[in-house]
């Protein structure tokens, strides 16, 4: 029989798949658009409380029932967001052309520090209401960006951008001008040369005046 912090755990599993798959289906509602931004707030839930599952090791209190349990959960909730974000395809780009697709996340996840392991049975909800938290995003690793459409380079690696870089790289793939007040920088090393050449950067003053160019 499960015991009720596992009972807890497939709850919470249900509520984040049920909160994605509605965030897909909202986002589809008003048919085909040149623009489709969604957030799935699921990944950020599941992650915090199954950590301990994934990273066994980091934790050495994790039996091998619940590690053949619940260690792939983390691993399937990727896969079942990767197959969520490719039903969304058809509703992406405009006049049938290949959309250029963002992944973001603003940050990562990592075991707790000792403190925040010792304060954590302090702090968690009633035993049975929700799992007991393993995951921190405050020594998580740096978010991830991932970048796939038209005149994309495979296999760059963005290991300095940054999340203010989004906004006037989403800007370019849309063909719309960039503001040189923008506080960010086009990623323009993800593209293919001739790319570039036949889609040249549209760059408009904005209302203030950026620090480096873009």
């Amino acid at each position: 029989k499960a015991s009720a912090d596992h009972a807890a755990l497939e709850a919470l599993l249900r509520q984040a798949i049920a909160t994605d798959l509605s965030a897909r289906d909202a986002a589809t509602a008003g048919g085909s658009t040149r623009l489709l931004a969604v957030r799935f707030p699921g990944l950020a839930r599941v992650s915090r409380a199954v950590l301990r599952y994934h990273l066994p090791e980091e934790f050495g209190d994790v039996s091998p029932a619940e590690i053949a349990a619940f260690g792939p959960i983390l691993t399937r909730y990727y896969e079942f967001l990767d197959e969520t974000i490719g039903e969304l395809m058809p509703a992406f780009g405009a006049d049938g052309a290949p959309p250029h697709v963002m992944v973001v996340s603003a940050y990562g996840i990592a075991p707790p520090s000792g403190w925040e392991r010792f304060v954590a049975p302090v702090l968690a909800s009633p035993r049975g209401t929700a799992p007991a938290p393993s995951g921190t995003w405050s020594e998580g690793r740096d978010g991830l960006l991932l970048v796939h459409g038209p005149g994309v380079l495979p296999g760059v690696r963005l290991e300095d951008a940054g999340l203010l870089d989004v906004l006037p790289t989403a800007l370019y793939v849309l063909g719309s001008p960039v503001g040189d007040d923008l506080p960010g920088h086009l990623l323009r090393r993800i593209f293919e040369q001739e790319y570039l050449e036949t889609h040249p950067v549209q760059i408009v003053r904005g209302f203030g005046s950026s620090q480096e160019p873009l």
